[in-house]
């Protein structure tokens, strides 16, 4: 089973698409349309596997159901090759979601928000680093025992908290985005070393900018205008 599966207990994992994948006999109305479905996904022809979600859900509510929060909690055991339309796993869940959040509207088909905040987390580094890094699969790893509260969630490595200052300094907006869900995902006794490196880095980059306006001043008026002129 996927780390993540247990973002969404105490949904089964007996899903009728892993025995389709294990070789085993699944108990689908619709067995030719599912193979057919999940053959698409695991090449990543999203818009075929698109209209045989839609198909599918006219025939075989409940399999499908069932079908999509197993590929949502867990996208790897589709064995998605990637494609344009499917880049990633994280990817896969996501558009999964959208499809499930679309069909089934019903309070007791709603999926555990932490699960939701994970995947779009997991999209957020993927705007940064590539998702066989090590850094992104740390970071993903701690967001995620964060938001189970699990004893798994030990403080992120140097090399990590040093990357995620770097994303800060380069893509302030997408790295105050990563920060804040990180910090807010769990307790302060797990995130506090992660938040008082950020502060470290925020001081140091607030007392490098003095230093430069300081310089600049004390510079006289033709020294600041030759400076200008070797920047532009």
């Amino acid at each position: 089973q996927h780390r993540a599966s247990y973002l969404l207990r105490p949904v089964t994992m007996n899903y009728p698409f892993l025995k389709w994948m294990t070789g085993l006999r699944s108990n689908t109305e619709e067995p030719k349309l599912l193979r057919y479905l999940l053959n698409n996904i695991r090449i990543g022809q999203w818009e075929v596997a698109r209209g045989c979600i839609q198909l599918l859900h006219q025939r075989d509510r409940g399999t499908l159901r069932e079908v999509l929060r197993a590929i949502i909690a867990n996208p790897r055991a589709s064995a998605c090759v990637g494609s344009l339309s499917i880049p990633t796993h994280h990817h896969l869940a996501w558009l999964c979601y959208l499809e499930y959040a679309r069909l089934f509207t019903d309070a007791e088909d709603a999926l555990p928000p932490r699960l939701i905040k994970h995947i779009e987390f997991a999209l957020l580094l993927l705007q940064h680093y590539h998702g066989t890094d090590p850094t992104f699969q740390e970071v993903e790893e701690f967001h995620m025992c964060l938001l189970a509260n699990s004893e798994d969630a030990t403080q992120l490595s140097a090399a990590a908290q040093d990357s995620l200052v770097h994303l800060l300094t380069e893509k302030p907006l997408l790295g105050t985005v990563v920060c804040e869900r990180l910090l807010q995902a769990g307790p302060p006794r797990c995130t506090m070393p992660l938040r008082l490196r950020l502060i470290e880095a925020q001081i140091a980059a607030a007392t490098q900018q003095v230093s430069l306006l300081i310089q600049q001043q004390q510079q006289s008026p033709s020294q600041q205008s030759l400076q200008q002129q070797q920047q532009q």
